[in-house]
Parts: structure tokens; C-alpha cells; sequence
């Protein structure tokens, strides 16, 4: 199961790639990685709502009852009380807060700024099922590398959209690799939107300038070469030895194990 969804209330709802780890959010100080999410409010957060249901009320879930012993309320608070205890102390989340309190006027402002669109709710079914679920709402994009105070040595590259004709957006969980294809369940949002799609479309293009990526182009002789404001590579950039190592190893491993 690769799905990545947060669904608030039935009302507002969080499509993307982005996994629950400290380098997905700004918090790694060897790398952390470039996400990217779309907030969907109206009947698209409905639409989310129904693949949580979809996958929750499923015969394949076991219950967690069925690994472990429910523990009672007051071990349940004992054990919230020491987290909180150490999440007060931790230096890394020094700019987040932990107490609770009344987030009213942050949820209220994305509103004002969200671009309206058509959005489709796409997701790999449990149970073979033939029903679009073609849903109207708004959406909005959120980005996050590195959270104060935490500053990694450099960030990692793990978007999972795409633009077309600056119209149309997809953002989800589906890498391109036979795993996503064959595998994982998958889920994301197709939004036809301009507002969006511009937006979008204007990260991935400074995402892809000279300055931050590498481009891959032919010499006379028909061989590849990698060329940035950085300079001029004949073979892949890495960060290290190790990663080449890597890249080496799984450049020979089978294409269904990727």
C-alpha cells in the first residue's frame, strides 16, 4: 500500500507523494526531500474521503487487535504524555508548536487563494469497481524542504506530478517504476485547472533550471554528457562513492524487483 492521503473532516483533504518521515519534512540534517502536495477542498475532499472508506471498511484490513493486546486508557496517556514531554525538549521542532490551540485562521486563509477546478479522485480499488469519481472542488499547492531550525547539506528530489498544457494537473503517490505500476496501490488527483496548472508548472520549471538540475544532451560523437551552471559531467552525478555503488547495483537488478 503506496497511498499517500490526509483527509480532515470530510473537508479538506492532502493528495501527494510525501511520506511520514522527518526527511519529507524539513526535519533531516543530511537531506530532506523537495515534495509537493495539493490541498482539495468541496466534493474532491468528499472523493478522498470515500478511497479512505474504500480501503478502511475493506475485507483484506485486519484489525490492529489482531497483532496486539488493547492497552487501557491510562497506559494510552501515559505513553502521549512522555511523547509530548519529549517533543517539548526536542531542539529540531523548536519553530513548531506543540501545545494545542485554534489553527481557525490558518485553515481560512488558503481558501481566499485556492484555484478553482475540476478534479478526478484515480486509486487502485481492493474490489474491482468501474465508477468514476468525477468531483468539483478547489485546490492549492503547499511546498516544504528544510523547517527551521533543521538545515540539511542537500535537499532530494521526490515530486510526483505532472502539467499538461498548463490546464491539466496530476499530483499522487505513482512512481515511475514497475513496482507503482505492478505492485503498490497507487492513488492521486487529476485537476483541470489553469490557476493551478501555472503554478505547478512554475516550480518545475525553476526545479528544472540550470542551476538546480542537470540537463542531458549529445556531443558530436553521439555520447552523453550531463551540463548545469555547475559544469560540465560525463557520467551521473552522486553525492558520494557509495551512492555510484548503488546505482551500479541497481542498474543490474531485476526490473520487477525496482
Amino acid at each position: 500500500m503506496h497511498n499517500k492521503l490526509l483527509v480532515a473532516d470530510t473537508q479538506m483533504a492532502i493528495f501527494g507523494g510525501r511520506n511520514v518521515g522527518d526527511r519529507y519534512f524539513g526535519l533531516n540534517h543530511k537531506y530532506n526531500f523537495h515534495d509537493l502536495d495539493v490541498v482539495a477542498a468541496g466534493n474532491a475532499a468528499v472523493a478522498a474521503s470515500q478511497i479512505f472508506d474504500h480501503f478502511w471498511n475493506s475485507e483484506r484490513v485486519s484489525p490492529t487487535a489482531a497483532f496486539v493486546d488493547d492497552p487501557s486508557w491510562e497506559k494510552i496517556e501515559a505513553v502521549k504524555a512522555r511523547t509530548l514531554d519529549d517533543l517539548r525538549h526536542a531542539a529540531d521542532l523548536s519553530s513548531l508548536p506543540v501545545e494545542r490551540r485554534d489553527w481557525s485562521d490558518e485553515l481560512a486563509t488558503p481558501v481566499d487563494t485556492m484555484s478553482a477546478g475540476t478534479a478526478t479522485a484515480e486509486y487502485d480499488r481492493l474490489i474491482p469497481d468501474s465508477a468514476a469519481l468525477s468531483q468539483h472542488g478547489v485546490a492549492r499547492l503547499a511546498e516544504i524542504v528544510d523547517t527551521a531550525p533543521v538545515k540539511a547539506r542537500f535537499p532530494g528530489l521526490h515530486t510526483e506530478a505532472a502539467v499538461i498544457d498548463r490546464e491539466i494537473v496530476y499530483v499522487g503517490s505513482l512512481n515511475l517504476d514497475p513496482r507503482s505500476f505492478r505492485l503498490n496501490s497507487e492513488m492521486g488527483m487529476v485537476v483541470a485547472s489553469p490557476g493551478l496548472a501555472e503554478a505547478i508548472a512554475a516550480i518545475a520549471e525553476r526545479d528544472m533550471a540550470p542551476e538546480n538540475s542537470w540537463r542531458v544532451e549529445l556531443d558530436e560523437d553521439g555520447k552523453l554528457f550531463l551540463e548545469s551552471t555547475a559544469g560540465t559531467l560525463t557520467r551521473q552525478p552522486a553525492q558520494s562513492r557509495w551512492q555510484r555503488v548503488q546505482a551500479f547495483f541497481f542498474r543490474i537488478a531485476p526490473e520487477g524487483q525496482l
